[in-house]
């Protein structure tokens, strides 16, 4: 839609390369500019362009510093402006002024404006009335007596006009500041014969036609090799005109609806409106001297909007918002510092306000004294603040001769004098009187023009001019395609990722972005993000609040960097980005190849000037690749970067450049390489790296990010009897004799449930389960109230003990669906629920065939608040929640010593918040795991305990909360030492459709909560249930993403489900017309991947490329004594060949059985992180020795 638009409405041009540089302000004449500018090459500073707004006059006003809006250069202040402009020109600075289409009246601005003012009344080049004279408005400075705007229907005013520009260039000038061009009084008449609100849209476009047309002009009559002129207004068309926009007059504050944040809603509004070339005041402009708001009453200031009463007349921008403003700065097209209209009292680039700005003198004494004198100025006050106003006279007489940089200045010293309480009273009736007194103090303009120098704020300024600069090559590329296609530079998210949902929204549905985009606290605009693409291989999210280090940052789907500390990230996901005051959070997506400048680069003109550093000078490329996809880049010369990835770097890694070996320099997280010209870098992991078309002697330094995974914070593991860290890929098996859907009174089974036997642990093994998550029922423990089954424990015997035999662990896990076997499915025996069901099974066929409606049944309901209650069984006098512990402790007391037994899953999928109870009863589940994690504890200190959170997690917003996330209580009220967290991966492509879709983002939201939520609990994780339908096509790609999370995450994993074909969709068999189950081997081949058993050390990360058939490990070793265990599913891929290299090194292995499980010795105890590597080949077959 966007190049639809631009192809009717025009698109830009491309602007001279100089526009991609940092453009400083320096005012307040001739000397002060050369000060600035010497200031900026002295200490390297990268800077393309001075402009200079007051080159054509200044004076005073009520808000500040203000211009004299003359068409000429200034006599009084710049005398010798051609000879400056050429001096700063032969230092690598272009020059820009300032124009707009306003003539103040002369009394305004005394020594300005007369003979224009003079001629356009004669010439009626001015709006006009309807009679025909001149249509006179409040002009720029917004002061008495009224001017004129210049009628751009008139083409002799138009022409009168150009004149002007025509003298400003030829006396030097590179283009203009174009302000304003959106004021038209609508009771004007134009020359053409049309009304006001007929021109009222096309107003900006004759104003930037009419400078278009004369700077084109000047270029091609020679006067100029190029320009660039910047406005604020637009309508339809405007980018085909104006070379660059920039976001107008923001206040110099915070505030998102017109401060700082504001630009980055411009920014992006502006893109999808077709307009690339985009900047703003760094530091912000809008703020006012005045003591009174217009000084006006109380009663008429209170009318006006409360941004207006606060931040706009109080503001003044501090170090820490200017800091962060030219953080945006530095990743906006357009970098470029505005001093505001508090000259001398914003911060700058070079630092913050002069102290000696302002001086109290006796003057000011006098003044203030007849001011307060004033009946008039009496009048506005109660009596109590009269008493103050006298107080506060009393305490000025002690400031004579005293000096201040700002009226925040002033306000302390006052109120060291006169207290707190007078100086509140007079603000609490409109007046604030630290800028009454300031308004009589006597300037300082030297001082004003020279700010107290601030080696942080010139080092920070200098670190983001250096940051935007390099970009350069970067940009140009982006802003050709601007050219050729309107798509923006700044580019709102939707624009690239425009199916994700948590774009689409305005934010993630979390409560951290709530928080932060203000939906919270209802600050608006609450549905943004406040974070945007730099082209397409940079996202942006600047710190936008005061007094903050860090901020929530959406990353979409896929693997991200952050380009500051090389970390990696996995999206769709929300991190928390941290950002000191001289950074900005900005990440590149895997296969992203950002090219930039040598940061020694200082300007982008080209001078014949040996001290100052331009391109020409300088031949050096920085390409920084972000590993892990494939990428490319070809820059506007035609020079491409492309780079193949063949896997993670490490220190082991080596390279060729054009077949010649080459020294590889390790990086933080990254490592370096140096060529030049056209190259064929070859590395030794199975990367490639190809530049072609590029200038034989331009060098290149290129920089792979590839960091080595770390472990995620707060990882913890779960280790085995010899102290090595292992992982868990198991299945549930529902296991005949031990499912307990049978009854003994004649009713039939509620279902077939398969057996189990020696043959499915071989299976699963072959597929690399290591453990089986074991369901087991209430109903076959305790069948009848303090009774228990020996045949029932005999039978989960059975079975731990084939799969001790087989060196696979169990979870024995105390499994329930729809609460009982006797209203349900499985669980509660029939005197467990309470009250007795109204609508028992009674053997019919189809009682399973709507599990949805028999969950949520009443009868279900209520036996599940009776549990959740603890409701007292008659029979016993007990609980049942006290039943239920007992029964479990029953059967861990009597595995209690078994290896192979991991522990207890104490309740599955538990039932709450879908019944009449409320969130508010979350404690009443909260309070049952401390009861029941006690008595396992008791009973088996050595086993762990695995929990879950309420079901409601399975299924999104049903309950009214965000979906996918537990409620945690605070703090944990159970000892989490030996406990898993361990909830169950059910969104609604798994369970509503059954049909898998590898780019859903609930999958990663759900996955990434469930993260979160275990460093919350400070346990492990597994996710203990997933699945979805396995004859879907997109099985396997739905498989690889959650798996790789699990890798990437190091979290255990539990498949559902095995043998039965579980609503005719799951499970890894099918029944063939004997009702003989049978393997689908694709299925087993799709679920089977490599990975690390068991890790003498702490696991950082896994890595496995089924594609490529490579898994990697990154570990630190500790010397438990024993090998690493390793699977690799040679049973399905690597065709039973494969090599296995330790820290790059080729290593042997001992093979431990049929299935896949190896042996290997790798690391030393060195707290380093070392690489242990499998990888298919063809030379060796694997053989059982």
């Amino acid at each position: 839609m966007l190049k639809t638009y631009t192809t009717i409405s025009g698109r830009p041009e491309m602007p001279p390369d100089w526009f991609f540089g940092p453009m400083n302000d320096a005012v307040r004449g001739e000397d002060n500019v050369r000060r600035v500018a010497q200031l900026i090459r002295d200490n390297k500073i990268p800077s393309t362009v001075i402009w200079t707004e007051d080159w054509l006059g200044i004076g005073s006003q009520l808000t500040g510093f203000r211009l004299s809006h003359d068409w000429d250069a200034s006599a009084t202040e710049y005398p010798n402006l051609g000879t400056m402009i050429n001096d700063l020109h032969q230092d690598g600075f272009k020059f820009l002024g300032y124009f707009s289409p306003f003539i103040p009246n002369p009394e305004t601005t005394p020594g300005h404006n007369t003979e224009k003012w003079q001629a356009a009344n004669d010439n009626k080049y001015f709006f006009l009335n309807p009679e025909g004279s001149m249509r006179k408005m409040l002009v720029p400075p917004l002061i008495p007596p009224p001017g004129g705007g210049l009628d751009l229907t008139n083409s002799a005013a138009v022409d009168w006009y150009k004149n002007y520009v025509r003298q400003a260039a030829t006396i030097g000038l590179d283009g203009a500041m174009v302000d304003f061009g959106e004021w038209v009084p609508f009771d004007a008449v134009f020359a053409d014969g049309r009304t006001a609100p007929e021109v009222h849209n096309e107003y900006p476009l004759l104003w930037q036609k009419a400078n278009r047309e004369i700077w084109d002009t000047l270029v091609d009559e020679g006067i100029k090799d190029d320009y660039l002129f910047y406005v604020r207004s637009g309508y339809t068309g405007s980018q085909k005109y104006a070379p660059a926009f920039w976001a107008g007059d923001q206040n110099t504050n915070w505030d998102r609806l017109d401060g700082m944040a504001s630009v980055i809603t411009m920014g992006l509004n502006l893109g999808l409106s077709g307009i690339s070339y985009f900047g703003h005041d760094i530091g912000g402009y809008s703020s006012f001297d005045t003591p009174q708001i217009h000084d006006l009453p109380k009663e008429t200031a209170s009318m006006l909007p409360p941004n207006l009463q606060s931040e706009l007349w109080d503001g003044i921008s501090s170090k820490e918002l200017f800091l962060r403003w030219a953080a945006i700065g530095a990743y906006s097209p357009m970098m470029r510092t505005h001093h505001g209209s508090r000259y001398g009292q914003n911060w700058s680039f070079e630092g913050g306000p002069n102290p000696g700005n302002f001086t109290i003198t006796s003057d000011t004494i006098a003044a203030l004294t007849a001011k307060f004198a004033e009946e008039s100025f009496q009048a506005l006050f109660s009596a109590d603040a009269l008493t103050a106003l006298d107080i506060i006279q009393s305490a000025i007489g002690n400031l004579v001769d005293t000096s201040y940089g700002t009226w925040k200045d002033i306000e302390t010293a006052i109120r060291q004098q006169a207290g707190d309480a007078p100086v509140d009273a007079l603000a609490a009736e409109n007046l604030n009187i630290p800028k009454l007194i300031l308004r009589y103090a006597s300037p300082n303009p030297v001082n004003l023009s020279h700010p107290e120098y601030d080696e942080e704020t010139i080092s920070t300024w200098k670190k983001f001019a250096q940051d935007h600069i390099a970009l350069f090559p970067y940009l140009k590329t982006y802003a050709k395609e601007s050219t050729e296609t309107g798509l923006p530079i700044m580019r709102h998210m939707i624009l690239l990722y425009p199916n994700d949902p948590n774009i689409q929204n305005g934010i993630p549905d979390n409560a951290v972005f709530k928080t932060f985009s203000g939906q919270a606290s209802h600050i608006r605009p609450y549905n943004e993000m406040f974070q945007y693409f730099f082209g397409n291989e940079l996202l942006v999210a600047p710190i936008i609040n005061p007094q903050e280090t860090s901020r929530p940052v959406y990353l979409p789907k896929g693997t991200w960097y952050n380009i500051q500390t090389r970390e990696r990230f996995i999206g769709p996901q929300t991190i928390i980005a941290e950002a000191q005051l001289d950074e900005i959070p900005v990440f590149s997506k895997a296969g992203s190849i950002i090219p930039r400048l040598d940061p020694a680069v200082e300007t982008l003109n080209v001078i014949d000037n040996p001290d100052i550093i331009d391109p020409s000078d300088n031949n050096i490329l920085h390409i920084e690749v972000f590993s892990g996809e494939n990428g490319s880049f070809t820059m506007v010369d035609g020079t491409a970067l492309v780079y193949s990835h063949g896997g993670d770097m490490d220190k082991n890694t080596t390279a060729t450049v054009n077949q010649e070996s080459v020294d590889i320099t390790p990086l933080d997280n990254a490592y370096k390489i140096e060529a030049s010209g056209d190259v064929e870098i070859t590395f030794s992991n199975g990367s490639r790296m190809a530049i072609t078309n590029s200038p034989e002697d331009r060098h290149y330094i290129i920089t792979i990010v590839s960091p080595p995974f770390k472990a995620p914070k707060n990882h913890h593991p779960i280790l085995d009897s010899h102290k090595r860290e292992i992982i868990l890929r198991g299945v549930n098996a529902r296991i005949e004799g031990i499912f307990d859907v049978t009854f003994d009174d004649g009713r039939p089974p509620l279902e077939p449930i398969p057996p189990f036997d020696a043959d499915d642990i071989e299976a699963m093994k072959k597929i690399g389960f290591n453990f089986l998550r074991l369901p087991i029922n209430w109903s076959g423990i305790e069948p009848s109230p303090n009774t228990y089954s020996p045949d029932y424990i005999n039978a989960i015997d059975t079975v731990v003990d084939l799969c001790e035999k087989a060196g696979v662990y169990v979870l024995l896990d105390m499994h329930q669906d729809a609460y009982s076997k006797e209203i349900g499915e499985d669980g509660a025996p029939l005197w467990a629920v309470l009250p007795s069901p109204s609508n028992p099974y009674t053997g019919s066929a189809g009682h399973l065939d709507d599990l949805v409606s028999l969950r949520t049944s009443e009868q279900v309901q209520k036996a599940f608040v009776s549990f959740w209650n603890n409701r007292i069984v008659n029979l016993t006098g007990k609980g049942l929640q006290d039943h239920f512990i007992g029964a479990m402790c029953h059967v861990m007391s009597a595995f209690k010593n078994n290896s192979a037994v991991l522990g207890m899953e104490v309740f599955n999928e538990p039932w709450l918040l879908h019944t009449e109870l409320t969130e508010s009863d979350i404690s009443k589940l909260h309070a049952f795991y401390v009861s029941a994690f006690s008595e396992l504890k008791n009973v088996a200190p050595d086993k762990l305990v695995f929990f879950e959170p309420d079901v409601s997690k399975n299924y999104p917003s049903a309950d009214g909360r965000p979906a996918y996330s537990a409620i945690i209580p605070e703090p944990i009220p159970w000892a989490t030492d030996g406990t898993v967290y361990a909830p169950h991966l059910y969104i609604n492509n798994f369970i509503a459709t059954g049909n898998p879709d590898p780019a859903d983002p609930e999958i990663f939201s759900n996955v990434m909560n469930s993260i979160f939520e275990a460093r919350a609990f400070n346990t492990p994780l597994m996710i203990g249930e997933f699945g979805f339908n396995h004859r879907d096509p997109d099985y396997a790609a739905t498989m690889d993403v959650v798996m790789n999370m699990a890798d990437q995450f190091v979290f255990h994993t539990a498949q559902w489900v095995w043998k039965e074909n579980s609503q005719d969709a799951w499970g890894f068999y099918d029944y063939d017309d004997n009702n003989t189950p049978v393997l689908r081997d694709s299925v087993a081949r799709d679920t089977a991947r490599a990975y690390p058993q068991a890790i003498s050390g702490r696991i950082q990360s896994i890595r496995c490329n089924r594609s490529t058939q490579e898994l990697t490990v990154y570990f630190t070793y500790t010397d438990t004594g024993q090998s690493h265990i390793l699977f690799v599913p040679v049973a399905y891929s690597y065709e039973n060949v494969f090599d296995v290299m330790c820290d790059g090194n080729r290593v042997d292995y001992t093979e431990l059985d049929h299935s896949g499980r190896i042996s290997v010795s790798c690391g030393v105890d060195d707290g380093e992180v070392h690489v242990l590597k499998v990888l298919g080949r063809q030379e060796r077959r694997f053989t059982l020795n």
